[in-house]
């Protein structure tokens, strides 16, 4: 066989692996597809690659921050969920957002050593403080009152005021993620439960219009 069909063959296998590669390939969009920098110009390297990954959930590629997160103006939300003191080892995805959107760690450091873009977030697209420090935003990695019941994520259970009115029984246009180890409610929110990383038509690759407060109202009810 020669070496353009073994190329062919690989690729396919590779494709047939990842499931919706080509389509997910496709929708990278703005900032987050630095393929005309990428080693090849290719779409999916920065974040992803078939092969000696460090990170094997998500094939990960892109070095992850040092940092640690928490928050340093609460420890609990106002529905009384304990806030997580342990992103950086949660199986979770927000430490890949945060392996760049930390500021610590260049936008183009591959898992092997690679670096194409020596460059570091800057400005608003900055999430944390250089140390961690998540003060001012959102709570992620933290279970979700799905079908308001308890629900246990990340080794979190929610509070006892999250299971008060105020919340979407089952939110549909933002992504609930789901904890294999949580048991049978498991059901919590990462950076990528607003956001789509590959890109959507709305502002920020956020899942839903920001127009009337959309995007909050798809979780909150009040």
């Amino acid at each position: 066989m020669n070496r353009r069909w073994r190329l062919q063959l690989g690729a396919l296998a590779v494709v047939g692996a990842w499931g919706l590669l080509p389509l997910v390939a496709e929708a990278v969009t703005g900032s987050h597809n630095m393929s005309s920098k990428a080693p090849g110009g290719q779409v999916c390297i920065v974040c992803h690659a078939p092969h000696g990954v460090p990170k094997s959930p998500l094939l990960w590629n892109h070095v992850l921050s040092a940092n640690n997160y928490s928050w340093s103006d609460w420890v609990k939300t106002t529905g009384d969920t304990t806030l997580p003191t342990n992103i950086q080892s949660w199986s979770g995805s927000t430490k890949m957002c945060l392996s760049c959107h930390d500021g610590t760690v260049a936008l183009g450091a591959l898992a092997d050593g690679t670096v194409f873009d020596t460059r570091k977030m800057t400005g608003h697209n900055l999430i944390t403080t250089p140390s961690g420090d998540l003060k001012g935003n959102h709570p992620v990695a933290i279970p979700y009152p799905y079908n308001r019941v308890k629900n246990t994520y990340n080794g979190i259970t929610t509070g006892d005021l999250a299971m008060q009115s105020g919340w979407v029984a089952t939110p549909t246009k933002v992504k609930i993620y789901i904890d294999a180890a949580g048991g049978a409610n498991n059901r919590g929110i990462e950076c990528a439960s607003c956001h789509d990383p590959h890109g959507t038509a709305n502002p920020n690759y956020l899942r839903d219009s920001t127009s009337g407060s959309a995007l909050c109202l798809d979780c909150h009810t009040k």
